[in-house]
């Protein structure tokens, strides 16, 4: 899906909605926009010593607990926490010291991306793309930069696997010795944006990879339960979302819709 088809549909998603009262499972309304926090970050991004592997330390679990989320037994080695309110929200901590990610640059199904990963534990979906699968924003792949089309157009970011540490930067990213990267969008993006629909978000915490996925939340509302949960503000970033919206790990446990290609994906392995 890419960002201008996204505004395109945000009108159609909320008539479609209020018709249907979600009768489909993926759409809700809700009431309030995104506030753009107001701290700043550093030029370049999040300081690297602020996340280097040898300084993680595990998140505060008694603060996702108390709002009444859950861990889940997996066998990925990742920290999978679900909403006892809802139990298509889930919460992936990667910790660089044991896991890492990819990013995979091919136009298919999650399924073929699962498929074609090398020893996946998680795959999830990535960035906007073009109709013809082409990214909208930049993406790091291999090692290899690959211009988004439409980088100059929105407001973007860009979430860095630095090999033992991740990091972000605002876009455009110039030159980069990242081993992978993927891109989204500010949140601001969606200031005044009231469509509950599947979000991909992810940031960082104290050295982990945070990547949230939900099914009935605003991104404003998302945005404030991670920050409130730890997550740097100006890490936190937008993927691709709606139908888009998708991940499967190797213990079972998914969320897809079943044939919708993506034009990338995240796959977390094991270091």
């Amino acid at each position: 899906m890419t960002v201008s088809q996204l505004n395109k549909i945000i009108f159609s998603v909320i008539v479609l909605s209020l018709l249907s009262g979600c009768a489909n499972g993926f759409l809700n309304i809700g009431s309030t926009g995104y506030t753009p926090p107001t701290q700043s970050s550093p030029q370049g991004g999040y300081d690297p010593l602020l996340v280097s592997a040898s300084e993680s330390s595990p998140p505060d679990i008694i603060t996702i607990s108390q709002q009444g989320w859950q861990e889940t037994n997996t066998s990925t080695g990742i920290k999978i926490y679900h909403d006892q309110t809802n139990l298509n929200n889930y919460l992936f901590l990667v910790n660089p010291t044991t896991h890492t990610f990819e990013v995979q640059n091919q136009f298919q199904t999650l399924y073929r991306h699962f498929d074609h990963a090398s020893n996946p534990q998680c795959v999830f979906n990535g960035g906007f793309f073009e109709p013809d699968g082409t990214p909208t924003l930049t993406l790091i792949s291999s090692s290899n930069i690959i211009t988004g089309k439409k980088d100059g157009e929105f407001s973007g970011r860009i979430i860095l696997n630095q090999g033992t540490y991740f990091t972000y930067q605002d876009l455009p990213l110039g030159t980069s010795s990242s081993v992978a990267g993927i891109s989204g969008l500010k949140p601001s993006f969606y200031k005044n944006d009231s469509t509950i629909t599947n979000r991909t978000i992810i940031g960082l915490l104290n050295g982990y990879l945070v990547i949230s996925i939900t099914q009935n939340k605003t991104v404003d509302s998302q945005v404030k339960f991670l920050e409130q949960f730890g997550v740097v503000s100006d890490s936190i970033t937008v993927l691709d979302s709606g139908l888009s919206t998708q991940f499967k790990c190797v213990d079972a446990l998914e969320f897809i819709a079943e044939h919708r290609k993506l034009g990338s994906v995240i796959v977390v392995n094991f270091r």
